[in-house]
């Protein structure tokens, strides 16, 4: 499966790059950082499944999902989340 991560944090990229690269019959295709990049990337690449953060840079909610499904109509869509503010912080 061709991977393409879509994180604008490079300790995320990190951590599922490496997460990846221990998995059989996964490659990772490339790594963006903001919503321009992704959407040429995924062009480029045709990756199968885009792991994707929801708040990645320059990516509006309203229309991403359809651009992607025109560059790469077979794509499944991964979307992460978390909470900027309260990441890493001890409870």
């Amino acid at each position: 499966m061709r991977v393409l991560l879509a994180d604008d944090q490079s300790k995320v990229r990190s951590a599922l790059r490496l997460l990846l690269e221990q998995e059989p019959g996964m490659s990772l295709v490339g790594e963006a950082v903001e919503a321009e990049d992704l959407l040429a990337q995924a062009e480029a690449t045709q990756p199968d499944l885009v792991l994707l953060d929801w708040e990645l840079p320059g990516l509006r909610t309203d229309d991403w999902l359809s651009t992607l499904r025109t560059l790469c109509p077979r794509l499944k869509v991964i979307v992460c989340s978390h909470d900027r503010a309260g990441f890493g912080r001890r409870k």
